[in-house]
């Protein structure tokens, strides 16, 4: 995965992937600490996904400073979302889902608040 493909948009989500990769590192090595927050997934096709959970059982995606989920395609497109407590949920007006594509532009933004819709973005459009 190339990072600086992505990271034009802000140095938070260079910085994002950089945690992300990093944890997918320790899944790799076997050197991932059971008690950690952050679980990564690796599948065949090259996909990625990394969770940050609550540490809870059963676990809920949760996360305060950053995505709770990022996750990668071999195709390009690079997923990341904010959740609490299990909900899709991003205060602050700013959106809780975002996707890019292949090129590392942003193809679509969502809203959410407390798992409830707010507004849509895909390229191109200009409001939520």
């Amino acid at each position: 995965m190339q990072i600086d493909r992505y990271s034009h948009h802000s140095a938070n989500v260079t910085a994002i992937l950089t945690e992300a990769l990093g944890h997918l590192r320790e899944h790799r090595a076997g050197t991932r600490d059971p008690a950690a927050l952050a679980h990564a997934l690796l599948f065949e096709s090259g996909a990625w996904s990394v969770t940050w959970t609550d540490g809870r059982v059963p676990p809920l995606a949760h996360r305060s400073d950053g995505p709770a989920l990022v996750s990668y395609e071999p195709e390009g497109a690079l997923r990341l979302e904010w959740y609490d407590m299990g909900l899709l949920h991003r205060g602050g007006g700013l959106p809780a889902l975002i996707e890019y594509n292949d090129d590392g532009e942003v193809s679509c933004e969502e809203w959410w608040e407390h798992a409830v819709p707010i507004g849509r973005r895909v390229s191109g459009d200009r409001q939520p």
